[in-house]
C-alpha cells in the first residue's frame, strides 16, 4: 500500500516535522509506504499523486483536497470535513443539536462598502455577558481568539474585525487558559490530554500551554464520539471547556499537532495510520 502525505506548500515549523516524521515511520512500521510532499500547485496536483492508494491531506486547501477526490483517491481528511472545521462558524452551524454548544452570537457579513457602527448587534452580543469571547471563523494556534472585558473593548475590536468573519461567545470554564483536547480516529478516542497555559487565557501549546493525561468516561466518550461523526472525522481533534463538571464544545481540528500528547506516551500517529489502513481496506473490498 502506497500512500501519500501532503502538506502546506508554505508552511513546516517544528510541530509540522515531527508529525511527519511520526506519521512517516508508523506508516513503515505496519509496511505503507508513505510519502511527504508539500502540495503542489492545483494544475500538478494529478501528476504528483500519481497511483497513490490514499493521500493524507494535511493542509485546508479545500480547493486542492476536492481536486484529488476528483481524481478518485481517497484523502484524509475528506474536503468537505476540513471545509467545515476550518470554520468556526461552519462548526457550529453542523453540531447546532449538540447540548454543549457555548452561547453564541454570529457577527453578520458586512461589505467593505459600509463603515457604520451596528448598535443593535452590539446590544445583542452584550446579553452573553462580560467577559466575553471574539473569535475569528478561521483561524489556528490560539491565534484569531480575543478576551474582551467590557463595552468600549467590544466596540472596538467588533469594529476592526467588521469585515472579517467572526463570532461572539459567552465565556466559560472553571480554570482560566484549560480546555481538554481528546484525538480522533475514526470510531474511537487516540487519546485525550489537559492544556494549561498559566499565562493566558488560551490554552494552546504554541502560545505556552502545557499539556497531562486527562482521564474521560463514558459519556464523555460518546459525546466525543457523535461530534466527530457528525463532522465525518477521519481524525483530529475535538475540544472542549469544563465549566461546573460540564464539557462545553470549543471546536474541531481537522489536522490537529499531536507532538505535546504523544509526550505522555500516547501513540496518536500510529492510530492515525490504523484507521486510515483499515478504511482503505475496506473501501477496496466494498468495490
Amino acid at each position: 500500500m502506497k500512500g501519500i502525505l501532503l502538506t502546506n506548500r508554505y508552511y513546516l515549523d517544528e510541530g509540522m516535522k515531527y508529525l511527519v516524521g511520526r506519521l512517516i515511520q508508523s506508516a513503515k512500521d505496519r509496511g505503507v509506504q508513505l510519502t511527504h510532499s508539500v502540495c503542489p500547485v492545483v494544475k500538478d496536483l494529478k501528476s504528483q499523486i500519481g497511483q497513490a492508494d490514499f493521500v493524507i491531506f494535511w493542509d485546508k486547501d479545500v480547493v486542492a483536497c476536492k481536486v484529488i477526490e476528483n481524481s478518485g483517491i481517497p484523502t484524509f481528511n475528506t474536503s468537505e470535513t476540513i471545509r467545515i472545521c476550518d470554520s468556526k462558524a461552519l462548526t457550529y452551524l453542523a453540531l447546532a443539536d449538540f447540548d454543549c454548544l457555548i452561547p453564541t452570537v454570529f457577527s453578520p457579513v458586512c461589505f467593505p462598502v459600509s463603515d457604520n457602527e451596528d448598535d443593535e448587534l452590539i446590544s445583542e452580543i452584550e446579553t452573553l455577558g462580560y467577559p466575553l469571547i471574539i473569535k475569528e471563523s478561521t483561524g489556528s494556534l490560539g491565534m484569531q481568539v480575543y478576551l474582551i472585558e467590557n463595552r468600549a473593548q467590544l466596540i472596538e475590536k467588533s469594529h476592526e474585525l467588521r469585515h472579517v468573519s467572526h463570532l461572539y461567545q459567552k465565556y466559560v470554564g472553571d480554570e482560566k487558559g484549560t480546555d481538554i483536547r481528546f484525538y480522533v480516529a475514526k470510531n474511537s478516542i487516540a487519546g485525550s490530554c489537559k492544556r494549561i497555559n498559566t499565562t493566558s487565557y488560551t490554552s494552546n501549546i504554541a502560545s505556552g500551554g502545557r499539556v497531562e493525561k486527562y482521564e474521560y468516561n463514558e459519556q464523555e466518550k460518546q459525546l466525543v464520539l457523535s461530534i466527530a461523526k457528525a463532522l465525518n472525522m477521519d481524525f483530529g481533534s475535538v475540544d472542549f471547556i469544563k465549566d461546573n463538571g460540564k464539557l462545553y464544545f470549543v471546536e474541531a481540528n481537522s489536522n490537529a499537532y499531536f507532538k505535546a500528547i504523544e509526550s505522555l506516551g500516547v501513540d496518536v500517529a500510529g492510530q492515525y495510520i490504523d484507521s486510515i489502513i483499515k478504511t482503505v481496506k475496506n473501501n477496496a473490498r466494498k468495490s
